[in-house]
């Protein structure tokens, strides 16, 4: 490095030798560009549930992209492009959130909620509001779907649910998976 010190390398500098193995440069990278990335992670942030810190994480990621992919004898400008593949990362992240398919996982309401009032000691009035919510959910429960929260309410596996209703185990996961969306509109 010809007598200079690591941290004085230009950013091209050191995206050649993080390229060709040298343990050091990566950290010195990230240094330059953490308050960057942390910037741009708190701009993602209006995600309910979602930390900066996650969004940072992906950021990381997307930022060593760059750094294995940055072609120098295309441009010379490292820094926009480390920062557009840091924001892309984030961007992937955010969009992976708000995938349909992550609904059942952010909206899950477990059945045996249902019975932890006992254990609060709750005012005659949340008895009552109780009370009346279940009536309401036990009167939009079908037949069978009443017998499989009874039985699993008390306890039985979804299996010995299935035996005891002489039905598929499937049958049972899609009766819970009902009840599941009932209870969570009440």
């Amino acid at each position: 490095m010809n007598g200079k010190s690591i941290s004085d390398l230009s950013d091209s500098e050191l995206v050649s030798l993080a390229v060709g193995g040298n343990a050091l440069a990566f950290p010195v990278l990230l240094k330059r560009y953490s308050r960057r990335i942390s910037e741009k992670a708190k701009s993602f942030c209006f995600t309910q549930g979602v930390e900066p810190d996650d969004f940072y994480q992906e950021g990381v990621i997307g930022f060593y992209s760059a750094i294995f992919s940055f072609d120098s004898s295309k441009s010379e400008n490292f820094s926009s492009f480390a920062m557009v593949l840091t924001e892309q990362a984030m961007q992937r992240y955010y969009n992976s959130l708000n995938r349909k398919k992550h609904i059942p996982l952010k909206n899950y309401v477990q059945i045996d909620d249902l019975t932890e009032v006992e254990s609060k000691n709750p005012s005659p009035e949340d008895i009552f509001i109780l009370k009346e919510q279940q009536n309401a959910l036990l009167g939009s429960l079908s037949e069978f779907e009443l017998a499989v929260a009874k039985a699993y309410l008390l306890g039985f596996s979804r299996k010995a649910i299935a035996e005891k209703l002489n039905c598929e185990l499937k049958q049972i996961d899609n009766a819970v998976q009902r009840i599941r969306r009932k209870i969570e509109k009440d």
